[in-house]
This record gives C-alpha cells, sequence and structure tokens, in this order.
C-alpha cells in the first residue's frame, strides 16, 4: 500500500498535490480540526503559492478564528496576484474600515467600488469612506448628509456587518483608538 502511494504521488505534478492537500484541508476544516487544516494550506503553498482559492478559504477560515492579521495578509496576497478577485476586495476594504486604517480602507474601497459598483456592499464601503472623509474636513453638513444615507443603509443591511461599518466611520476619526472587544460574534475586536 505505501509503495503504491508513494508511487502515485511520484506521478503526480505540484499543482495536482497541491489540490490534493487543498481538498484535504477542506474536509479538515468541516470536521473542525484548523490546526491540521492549516498544516495542509501550507503545503499547497509551497507546491502552489498562486492557489487563489486554497489562498482565499485559509483567509477566511483565520479571520473566522479571529486571526485578523494574518487574514488580512492573505486577502493582501491574493489581490496582488488576482487583482480583480472582488470577494477579497470586499474583505481588505471591511477590515481596513473596521481597524481604522483609512489609507488601505480607500485603497480598497475604491478597488471594490470600480469592481462592482452595484453592489450593495460597495456602497456601505462608499458611504463610510465618504463620512471619514467628511469627518477629516469637519464637514458638517457633508457628515449629516452622510448620517441620513448610513441610516438608509441600516435599515436594509447588505452584508452582516454592514451596520458595524457605518457606525465605525460616523465616529470621529480624529480622535485617538483604543481597544475594544468586538461589539458580537460576528466582527473582530478592533480599535475603535
Amino acid at each position: 500500500m505505501l509503495a503504491a502511494t508513494l508511487t502515485l504521488t511520484g506521478c503526480e505534478s505540484s499543482e495536482e498535490r497541491a489540490q490534493r492537500h487543498y481538498e484535504s484541508a477542506l474536509e479538515l476544516l468541516e470536521e473542525g480540526d484548523a490546526k491540521r487544516a492549516f498544516v495542509e494550506f501550507r503545503n499547497v503553498f509551497k507546491l502552489n503559492p498562486r492557489h487563489k482559492e486554497a489562498r482565499m478559504a485559509y483567509a477566511n477560515a483565520q479571520m473566522e478564528r479571529g486571526n485578523i492579521s494574518e487574514a488580512y495578509g492573505q486577502f493582501l496576497r491574493v489581490v496582488e496576484q488576482y487583482p480583480e478577485t472582488i470577494e477579497a476586495r470586499f474583505n481588505l476594504a471591511e477590515m481596513a474600515i473596521l481597524g481604522r486604517n483609512w489609507e488601505e480602507a480607500r485603497r480598497h474601497g475604491e478597488a471594490v467600488i470600480d469592481l462592482a459598483p452595484d453592489s450593495p456592499r460597495s456602497d456601505v464601503i462608499e458611504t463610510a469612506l465618504a463620512y471619514s472623509e467628511a469627518a477629516r474636513n469637519e464637514d458638517t453638513a457633508g457628515r449629516e448628509e452622510l448620517g441620513e444615507r448610513a441610516e438608509a443603509e441600516q435599515r436594509h443591511p447588505p452584508l452582516l456587518a454592514g451596520r458595524h461599518l457605518l457606525l465605525l466611520a460616523r465616529r470621529d476619526t480624529a480622535r485617538p483608538t483604543r481597544p475594544r472587544r468586538s461589539c458580537c460574534s460576528l466582527c473582530p475586536a478592533t480599535h475603535l
């Protein structure tokens, strides 16, 4: 049996072996064994560093576990390799807003708005970015108008954490950040 496995493994290309590790990682995640799944993901990346689906799955799993920095880095790697991967861009923009990193939020948010202008998630991101800009410029009228727009968007939330993004953008962006706990189980602990 071992000889057959070694022979089979010897005939597989690195892409095929990477795919096998990817499928194993997904199975392990399904079983709740994230630790072993992450080992399988690392094997995928050694064999095929450009395996987009594996990198997205790994990033999402890290985000679900609260490893925001690792997830952010993996989503960033995806958009560096595949710039038009909209889901990675959405996640990067939303994570940057939650982390109050307005420069990164603008970079990925503008890409999202260009790639998916009709998406409700783009609308939320656009409103959050515009509100933060109005706050920075001390534009009271703009803030009021965008606040009303945010309220309307909250009535029909296009994404689970959308209201959190809008509420965060409505906070005074000039004040110093302080560590806070997550507001709910869906949102990462962040600086508010």
